[in-house]
This record gives C-alpha cells, structure tokens and sequence, in this order.
C-alpha cells in the first residue's frame, strides 16, 4: 500500500521550531537602550558579543579573518537597529523617524 506524505504541515513544523529556537540558541545577550529628548522617543537595540576567546581584531587592527571588512553588521545575533518616532536632525543630516539597520 502507498502512503501519500504530507510536506506541508511538517514543513510549517520545522519552520515555526527554527524560528522559536533560534533567539534561545543565542549566546551573546540582547539590550535595548532608550532615550526621551524633548518629547521624541530614540531606541537601539543590540546584542553584545560574547567573545569567549576568540580573537576578534587582528593585525592592524583589523577584523581578524572577515572577507567582507570593512563593511560588517554591528552587534552580535542579529544586526544592531536604531528606532525613532520622530523626525530628527542630527548634525545637519535629516533622519526621517522609523527603524534603521546600522553597519560598521
């Protein structure tokens, strides 16, 4: 007798697992630093990197064995990003209110 397999339903399975595990198997710890200036509302949120040893910079300096240096996502698991819900004006540059990915 043939058995006919669902994929579906076992796919959406082991992509709701990846997707809950995935911040638990996190090694480097997640913050968020807020801040209120003159009614607006500024968040970053990061993880900072747990380097348990391991060399990070090497000669120079440099990020020790990255073929994308110089250009490289800040914070460790997931990239840090910057919320605001206002518009600002930092330094004269216009920074339209929202969520911003930062790279180093």
């Amino acid at each position: 007798m043939l058995r006919v397999v669902r994929w579906k339903p076992i796919l959406v399975l082991v992509a709701l697992v990846a997707l809950t595990a995935s911040p638990l198997l996190a090694q480097s710890p997640s913050a968020t630093a807020t801040a209120t200036i003159n009614g607006k509302s500024l968040a970053v949120r990061y993880a900072a990197p747990s380097v348990r040893g391991r060399p990070i910079f090497g000669a120079g300096g440099l990020l020790s064995k990255d073929p994308t240096y110089p250009v490289w996502r800040a914070g460790a698991n997931a990239a840090t990003t910057f919320t605001t819900n206002a518009d600002l004006v930092v330094s004269g540059l216009a920074v339209p209110r929202g969520t911003y990915t930062l790279f180093a």
